[in-house]
Protein backbone atom coordinates (compact mmCIF):
# COMPACT_ATOMS: atom_id res chain seq x y z
CA UNK A 1 0.00 0.00 0.00
CA UNK A 2 3.00 2.36 0.85
CA UNK A 3 4.70 1.72 -2.57
CA UNK A 4 1.61 2.24 -4.16
CA UNK A 5 1.11 5.67 -2.42
CA UNK A 6 4.93 6.66 -3.83
CA UNK A 7 4.04 5.38 -7.24
CA UNK A 8 1.49 8.50 -7.14
CA UNK A 9 3.22 11.22 -4.85
CA UNK A 10 3.70 13.52 -7.67
CA UNK A 11 0.01 12.81 -9.14
CA UNK A 12 -1.03 16.34 -7.44
CA UNK A 13 1.56 18.53 -9.14
CA UNK A 14 1.08 16.65 -12.54
CA UNK A 15 -2.96 17.52 -12.48
CA UNK A 16 -2.08 20.94 -11.78
CA UNK A 17 0.26 21.40 -13.98
CA UNK A 18 -1.49 19.63 -16.60
CA UNK A 19 -4.67 21.83 -15.74
CA UNK A 20 -2.78 25.18 -16.73
CA UNK A 21 -1.22 23.36 -19.91
CA UNK A 22 -4.62 22.32 -20.70
CA UNK A 23 -6.26 26.07 -20.54
CA UNK A 24 -3.26 27.58 -22.31
CA UNK A 25 -3.06 25.40 -24.81
CA UNK A 26 -6.69 25.10 -25.89
CA UNK A 27 -7.29 28.95 -25.60
CA UNK A 28 -4.02 28.55 -28.42
CA UNK A 29 -6.08 25.99 -30.19
CA UNK A 30 -9.24 27.90 -30.22
CA UNK A 31 -7.38 31.44 -31.43
CA UNK A 32 -5.31 29.88 -34.03
CA UNK A 33 -2.72 31.94 -36.07
CA UNK A 34 -0.55 33.45 -35.32
CA UNK A 35 -1.28 32.54 -31.41
CA UNK A 36 -1.30 29.09 -31.98
CA UNK A 37 1.98 29.13 -34.41
CA UNK A 38 3.57 30.94 -31.28
CA UNK A 39 2.92 28.98 -28.57
CA UNK A 40 4.27 25.87 -30.56
CA UNK A 41 7.09 27.99 -31.59
CA UNK A 42 7.97 28.50 -28.08
CA UNK A 43 7.57 24.98 -27.13
CA UNK A 44 9.68 23.84 -29.59
CA UNK A 45 12.68 26.05 -28.49
CA UNK A 46 12.22 24.56 -24.98
CA UNK A 47 12.30 21.11 -26.51
CA UNK A 48 15.53 21.85 -28.46
CA UNK A 49 17.24 23.50 -25.58
CA UNK A 50 16.28 20.40 -23.04
CA UNK A 51 17.67 17.87 -25.66
CA UNK A 52 20.45 19.65 -26.02
CA UNK A 53 21.11 19.51 -22.46
CA UNK A 54 20.85 16.59 -22.22
CA UNK A 55 22.81 15.00 -25.02
CA UNK A 56 25.89 17.21 -23.37
CA UNK A 57 25.56 20.17 -25.31
CA UNK A 58 27.33 23.07 -23.20
CA UNK A 59 24.95 25.88 -21.60
CA UNK A 60 25.65 28.30 -24.23
CA UNK A 61 24.90 26.30 -27.35
CA UNK A 62 22.20 24.34 -25.88
CA UNK A 63 20.37 28.30 -25.38
CA UNK A 64 21.02 29.40 -29.01
CA UNK A 65 19.89 25.61 -30.50
CA UNK A 66 16.59 26.00 -28.85
CA UNK A 67 16.47 29.90 -29.34
CA UNK A 68 16.69 29.06 -33.12
CA UNK A 69 14.64 26.17 -33.25
CA UNK A 70 11.73 28.70 -32.51
CA UNK A 71 13.07 30.94 -35.05
CA UNK A 72 13.04 28.92 -37.48
CA UNK A 73 10.41 26.89 -37.23
CA UNK A 74 8.13 30.49 -37.43
CA UNK A 75 10.30 31.29 -40.46
CA UNK A 76 9.53 27.86 -42.30
CA UNK A 77 5.52 29.32 -41.37
CA UNK A 78 6.12 32.24 -42.76
CA UNK A 79 8.49 31.00 -46.35
CA UNK A 80 6.77 29.27 -49.20
CA UNK A 81 7.22 25.59 -48.22
CA UNK A 82 9.54 25.01 -50.63
CA UNK A 83 11.45 27.26 -48.91
CA UNK A 84 10.49 26.93 -45.48
CA UNK A 85 10.73 23.06 -45.40
CA UNK A 86 14.79 22.74 -45.99
CA UNK A 87 14.98 25.52 -42.65
CA UNK A 88 13.79 22.58 -40.34
CA UNK A 89 17.13 20.65 -40.78
CA UNK A 90 18.93 23.31 -39.75
CA UNK A 91 18.85 23.36 -36.10
CA UNK A 92 19.94 19.54 -36.56
CA UNK A 93 22.71 20.66 -38.52
CA UNK A 94 23.75 22.87 -36.46
CA UNK A 95 23.94 20.63 -33.08
CA UNK A 96 26.83 18.62 -35.43
CA UNK A 97 29.18 21.17 -35.03
CA UNK A 98 28.28 22.57 -31.51
CA UNK A 99 27.55 18.61 -29.34
CA UNK A 100 30.41 17.40 -27.92
CA UNK A 101 29.00 14.07 -28.63
CA UNK A 102 25.74 12.21 -29.39
CA UNK A 103 25.47 14.92 -32.71
CA UNK A 104 23.93 12.48 -35.01
CA UNK A 105 21.40 11.60 -32.02
CA UNK A 106 20.55 15.27 -32.09
CA UNK A 107 20.44 16.07 -35.24
CA UNK A 108 17.97 12.75 -36.11
CA UNK A 109 15.54 13.95 -32.93
CA UNK A 110 15.69 17.82 -33.32
CA UNK A 111 14.82 17.33 -37.27
CA UNK A 112 11.80 14.47 -36.11
CA UNK A 113 10.89 17.59 -33.86
CA UNK A 114 11.07 20.06 -36.32
CA UNK A 115 9.02 18.87 -39.05
CA UNK A 116 6.56 17.16 -36.51
CA UNK A 117 6.01 20.77 -34.86
CA UNK A 118 5.55 22.02 -38.64
CA UNK A 119 3.04 19.50 -39.31
CA UNK A 120 1.01 20.36 -36.17
CA UNK A 121 0.99 23.86 -37.16
CA UNK A 122 -0.17 22.43 -40.36
CA UNK A 123 -2.59 20.18 -39.17
CA UNK A 124 -4.14 22.87 -37.47
CA UNK A 125 -4.51 26.09 -40.20
CA UNK A 126 -5.92 23.17 -42.62
CA UNK A 127 -8.33 21.12 -40.79
CA UNK A 128 -9.84 23.63 -37.91
CA UNK A 129 -10.26 23.26 -34.50
CA UNK A 130 -12.62 20.33 -34.39
CA UNK A 131 -9.55 17.95 -35.86
CA UNK A 132 -6.95 19.81 -33.53
CA UNK A 133 -8.84 18.90 -30.26
CA UNK A 134 -9.96 15.08 -31.72
CA UNK A 135 -5.45 15.00 -32.13
CA UNK A 136 -5.10 16.06 -28.83
CA UNK A 137 -8.25 14.10 -26.59
CA UNK A 138 -5.71 11.19 -28.32
CA UNK A 139 -2.64 12.21 -27.20
CA UNK A 140 -3.89 13.61 -23.51
CA UNK A 141 -5.58 9.90 -23.16
CA UNK A 142 -2.77 8.05 -24.05
CA UNK A 143 -0.58 10.05 -21.91
CA UNK A 144 -2.62 9.71 -19.06
CA UNK A 145 -2.87 6.11 -19.46
CA UNK A 146 0.62 5.26 -19.88
CA UNK A 147 1.14 7.18 -16.75
CA UNK A 148 -0.91 4.77 -14.75
CA UNK A 149 -0.43 2.22 -16.48
CA UNK A 150 3.90 2.78 -16.25
CA UNK A 151 3.09 3.48 -11.75
CA UNK A 152 0.84 0.29 -11.60
CA UNK A 153 2.76 -2.37 -13.93
CA UNK A 154 6.56 -0.54 -13.94
CA UNK A 155 9.58 -2.19 -15.26
CA UNK A 156 12.97 -1.36 -16.37
CA UNK A 157 14.35 1.77 -17.50
CA UNK A 158 14.30 2.72 -21.68
CA UNK A 159 17.62 4.11 -22.38
CA UNK A 160 19.06 4.87 -19.34
CA UNK A 161 22.30 6.24 -20.57
CA UNK A 162 20.51 9.19 -22.35
CA UNK A 163 16.80 8.89 -20.76
CA UNK A 164 17.96 8.34 -16.80
CA UNK A 165 16.51 11.51 -15.70
CA UNK A 166 13.17 10.81 -16.89
CA UNK A 167 11.57 8.90 -14.14
CA UNK A 168 8.58 7.71 -15.80
CA UNK A 169 10.29 6.17 -19.06
CA UNK A 170 10.16 2.81 -19.08
CA UNK A 171 10.43 -0.02 -21.70
CA UNK A 172 7.30 -1.05 -19.96
CA UNK A 173 5.67 2.19 -20.65
CA UNK A 174 5.97 2.11 -24.17
CA UNK A 175 3.99 -0.91 -24.50
CA UNK A 176 1.48 0.35 -22.39
CA UNK A 177 1.50 3.44 -24.05
CA UNK A 178 0.13 1.54 -27.41
CA UNK A 179 -2.34 -0.55 -26.04
CA UNK A 180 -3.92 2.98 -24.38
CA UNK A 181 -3.47 4.39 -27.96
CA UNK A 182 -5.61 2.18 -29.42
CA UNK A 183 -8.23 2.04 -26.50
CA UNK A 184 -8.23 5.56 -26.85
CA UNK A 185 -8.08 5.62 -30.73
CA UNK A 186 -11.56 2.98 -30.32
CA UNK A 187 -13.19 5.32 -27.41
CA UNK A 188 -13.21 8.34 -29.52
CA UNK A 189 -14.52 7.12 -32.57
CA UNK A 190 -17.02 5.39 -30.95
CA UNK A 191 -18.18 8.67 -29.44
CA UNK A 192 -17.36 10.83 -33.02
CA UNK A 193 -18.09 7.91 -35.28
CA UNK A 194 -18.27 10.03 -38.49
CA UNK A 195 -15.37 12.17 -37.11
CA UNK A 196 -14.79 15.07 -35.47
CA UNK A 197 -17.84 17.70 -36.91
CA UNK A 198 -20.39 14.92 -38.32
CA UNK A 199 -20.26 13.24 -41.30
CA UNK A 200 -19.32 15.99 -43.75
CA UNK A 201 -16.21 16.55 -42.26
CA UNK A 202 -15.46 12.54 -41.81
CA UNK A 203 -13.08 12.35 -44.67
CA UNK A 204 -9.42 13.47 -42.76
CA UNK A 205 -7.79 14.15 -46.39
CA UNK A 206 -10.52 17.28 -46.60
CA UNK A 207 -8.72 20.54 -46.96
CA UNK A 208 -10.30 23.52 -46.56
CA UNK A 209 -9.66 25.85 -48.72
CA UNK A 210 -7.36 28.73 -46.65
CA UNK A 211 -5.64 25.05 -46.45
CA UNK A 212 -5.52 24.61 -49.96
CA UNK A 213 -4.39 27.85 -50.59
CA UNK A 214 -1.65 27.33 -48.01
CA UNK A 215 -0.17 24.23 -49.62
CA UNK A 216 0.07 25.62 -53.22
CA UNK A 217 2.17 28.71 -51.67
Amino acid sequence: MARARDSFSDLLTRLLTGAAVAIVGLAAIWAGYPWFTLLVAVIIGVLIWELAQMLGAPRNAALGLGVAGGVLLLAAKLLPIGVGLPLLAVTGLAGLSLLPRNRTLFFVVATLIMLASFGLITHRDTFGVTWMLWLVLVVAVTDIAGYFAGRLIGGPKFWPRVLGQLRDISAARQRHDIVAARIARDQVERVLPDGPGGPENADPTHVSSSGRDRLRS
